[in-house]
């Protein structure tokens, strides 16, 4: 709110980074980073109206991953199928509209 359209797509685009980067896929990375430095220009214009959603869709994305490092630590972590699908959910219905 009442952030300039240019901040809050470097600020979308460091979340995507951090997310990739924990994945700890090297591939994954580098084609995340090449497919965002190639879309900025497409979302620049689109920023301030989807950024509700985009704020609440990372707020679900980063709980998740909190959620999932605690349970590794804590030993209880054992199939990652269903966080998978709640992550695939997150990016197909995020982004289906």
């Amino acid at each position: 709110r009442g952030v300039p359209s240019q901040e809050m797509a470097a600020h979308t685009a460091r979340f995507h980074r951090a997310v990739l980067v924990h994945a700890r896929n090297h591939l994954l990375l580098q084609f995340g980073e090449q497919l965002s430095l190639r879309s900025r220009w497409f979302f620049a214009p689109l920023v301030s109206s989807i950024a509700p959603r985009a704020w609440a869709e990372h707020r679900q994305v980063a709980e998740l991953i909190a959620e999932l490092q605690q349970q590794v630590v804590a030993g209880v972590h054992q199939d990652g199928a269903v966080e998978a699908g709640r992550v695939r959910g997150h990016l197909l219905g995020g982004h289906a509209a």
